[in-house]
């Protein structure tokens, strides 16, 4: 199971409760590719809930020090 960290060649973001954007990462859990997929932030704080992540804007940066490393 590979772990992805862009969706159609794009980032992922998140943002939290506290208005900190997380990089996202996940993979498809079954077959086929769009059946299943779980995203969590890079940090491993935060499971993301289905449909609030997000491909960013130009003016959107990841601000979570643990995602960025």
């Amino acid at each position: 199971m590979a772990t992805l960290t862009q969706l159609d060649g794009k980032p992922v973001l998140w943002e939290d409760a506290l208005g900190v954007f997380h990089a996202a990462e996940g993979c498809y859990v079954s077959p086929p590719r769009d059946l299943t997929l779980l995203l969590w932030t890079r940090c491993g704080q935060h499971d993301i809930p289905a449909n609030t992540a997000f491909h960013p804007n130009v003016s959107d940066a990841v601000t979570c020090p643990y995602c960025q490393t």
